[in-house]
């Protein structure tokens, strides 16, 4: 009774006026009028309420009863139609649920913790620290008992309530974030370790680069794969000065070592290096002996051999027959017997189609043909099969004759005789065409390799393309023809439509390798069959690195694409002027190779030429 009247003394009753009959609002006594709820006998005027204090009902009763009556209607009159506790609203979770429901309309606001500061999503939601309001939990009991009086125990006790509710909530929307956190950090470790894994398992792997590789950076040089699982490397330019050294290299890229720093056949570039795969002899064939700085250009018709692996070199043959000639193509089988075709004699665009063999180690040489039926050319791949089904079979791609060529021709007698080769190209993917020509763009100075299976294998080039995207990066495979001797059940039909035979090869684009594109690379099959690439330029300069074409996880890898990557960001001017800085990097790498810092000078990238040697639309020669 003193709680309603300290309630009653800080909530003062309002004057009322309603017709007679009615019970407004929030009056007590039951839903009684104020004139029936006065005591008996009295003269309260119309639409006044009772003093605070009174007691409502028909009669005015003892304090004890009246305390007891408080007591069991939970503080209000025994005659009360809706008690507080009733499941029309009147109930704390009804009240904690509009509650809700107006938080939601309201807009969501972040919760004391600031966790969205931080991270994003926040994931307490419905902001679980704000409570119910005790004011309101009052005027929401009044309205639902009709009466100015509730008992103040029970919404004591409905806040402590709500306030252990909301403790409860708050640690099951903690506990749910901790686990969203543990789950988005697992995640991103995982993505971040599978993206690395991913990056640095490629399909090429970097053997040695740089000082790793003991020899100078280098292009249009010679290498090969000996018996005795050694590589190779001779001659070759910078364009600055011509090399005649030798060096060798173990076959996982490691244990270089100078075997000639100035061999007996004298610096140049534009050879061909050959060997034996069966005694492992080495063939040293034509070049330039010239043709770089100010120097014009000189090829050679000679050929040099070493038996002991390229320490000692005795000389062949100081003229042979044929013209002398740089950028030429050559190959040797398993009885030693060398087949050279094509080339440059050094002057513009000159090119040969010629097609010499020679059966004693290059001392004699017989013409297989002195006109091809293939554009006279040069700076083409020159391929001999040693396996599949068409070994011995001899191929010419691509090269430069005036302009880039795409085209294929194949020999199978030899290189007496040629035939332009047909290949399958897909359209959209829905049919295909055949055409004379190959799948990749036209371009040259590039090498091409064949395993012991027949697959042909095609890296890098000088493409048409401006600026850098003369650089080929590409990888093209060509597997073995199809086997002509086919059994009866494959030949249901003679309609070349239905005949699998029939149908023309298709190239295929092997994926993105991490290396630079460039040209004036050379390429090697080791004794696993396996391609490899050294050297040749690049956008930046001069290369003299290792790379092996096989699957494996290597952290080179990473560092490969991250430099490509910042390199094709600068290009974008995202990290400052890209073409100053490759401009500086140019002139830097000219200055470690020369020792000048003016390789670079007199040789322009694009449709000029590169000293002497033109790789653009211009020339390749010494008159450009």
């Amino acid at each position: 009774q003193g709680a309603q009247v300290s309630l009653n003394a800080a909530y003062p009753t309002r004057a009322m006026s309603s017709p007679r009959g009615s019970s407004p609002k929030g009056s007590t006594g039951g839903g009684r009028s104020p004139r029936d709820a006065s005591p008996r006998g009295s003269s309260s005027p119309r639409g006044s309420s009772s003093p605070p204090g009174q007691q409502s009902g028909r009669s005015s009763g003892s304090p004890s009863r009246q305390g007891g009556d408080t007591a069991r209607s939970g503080g209000t009159s025994s005659r009360s139609p809706r008690s507080p506790r009733s499941p029309r609203g009147g109930s704390p979770g009804g009240l904690r649920r509009r509650q809700d429901d107006e938080g939601r309309r309201r807009g969501v606001r972040c919760p004391q913790c600031r966790c969205c500061i931080f991270m994003c999503p926040c994931m307490f939601c419905c902001h679980p620290d704000t409570t119910i309001d005790r004011e309101s939990l009052i005027r929401e009991m009044r309205a639902a008992s009709k009466s100015r009086t509730v008992n103040m125990a029970m919404i004591e006790d409905t806040l402590r309530e709500d306030r252990e509710f909301r403790k409860r909530q708050k640690f099951k929307w903690k506990r749910r974030w901790n686990l969203c956190c543990c789950c988005f950090w697992l995640l991103l470790i995982c993505g971040s370790t599978a993206a690395v894994l991913l990056l640095a398992l490629g399909s090429w792997s970097l053997l040695c680069y740089g000082e790793d590789c003991g020899f100078e950076a280098r292009m249009h040089f010679g290498v090969v794969f000996t018996p005795s699982k050694k590589i190779v490397v001779l001659g070759g330019t910078n364009k600055a000065v011509n090399f005649g050294d030798v060096w060798e290299g173990n076959a996982d890229g490691n244990g270089w070592r100078l075997l000639a720093e100035n061999a007996p056949f004298g610096p140049r570039h534009g050879h061909a290096l050959l060997c034996h795969p069966g005694t492992g002899e080495l063939f040293l064939i034509a070049g330039d002996v010239q043709g770089v700085g100010e120097m014009p250009s000189k090829p050679t018709n000679d050929v040099w051999m070493s038996d002991d692996g390229g320490t000692q070199w005795y000389l062949q043959t100081a003229s042979a027959p044929w013209l002398p000639r740089k950028y030429l193509g050559t190959a040797i089988n398993e009885n030693g017997v060398i087949f050279l075709a094509g080339g440059n004699i050094g002057y513009g665009m000159s090119g040969l189609n010629d097609v010499w063999k020679s059966e004693d180690g290059g001392k004699t040489w017989s013409p297989l043909t002195l006109v091809a039926p293939w554009t006279a050319r040069h700076s083409f791949a020159f391929v001999r099969l040693s396996g599949g089904s068409r070994p011995g079979r001899l191929y010419v791609l691509g090269g430069e004759d005036g302009r880039r060529l795409h085209d294929v021709w194949a020999s199978d007698d030899g290189g007496r005789t040629w035939s332009v080769m047909t290949f399958t190209h897909t359209r959209e993917q829905r049919f295909s065409v055949y055409e004379e020509r190959a799948s990749w763009t036209p371009r040259a100075s590039f090498p091409a390799v064949a395993d012991k299976d027949g697959f042909l294998t095609l890296t890098a080039g000088a493409t048409d393309e401006e600026g850098d995207a003369s650089y080929s990066a590409e990888v093209w495979q060509l597997p073995t023809p199809a086997d002509e001797d086919l059994e009866w059940y494959e030949r249901k039909t003679k309609d070349d439509r239905l005949n699998t035979a029939a149908v023309p090869l298709e190239w295929s684009l092997a994926s993105s390798p991490p290396w630079t594109g460039r040209y004036g690379h050379a390429a090697f099959i080791d004794d696993e069959g396996v391609p490899h690439i050294v050297g040749g330029e690049d956008k930046e300069g001069l290369k003299n690195d290792l790379w092996k074409m096989t699957m494996s996880f290597d952290v080179n890898n990473l560092q490969a694409i991250y430099e490509r990557t910042k390199e094709q960001a600068m290009g974008l001017g995202l990290f400052g002027d890209g073409e100053t800085d490759t401009a500086d990097a140019s002139e830097e790498a000219a200055s470690s190779q020369n020792g000048t810092g003016n390789g670079l000078e007199n040789n322009t990238v694009g449709n000029g030429t590169i000293g002497n040697d033109s790789v653009g639309n211009g020339t390749i020669g010494n008159d450009s």
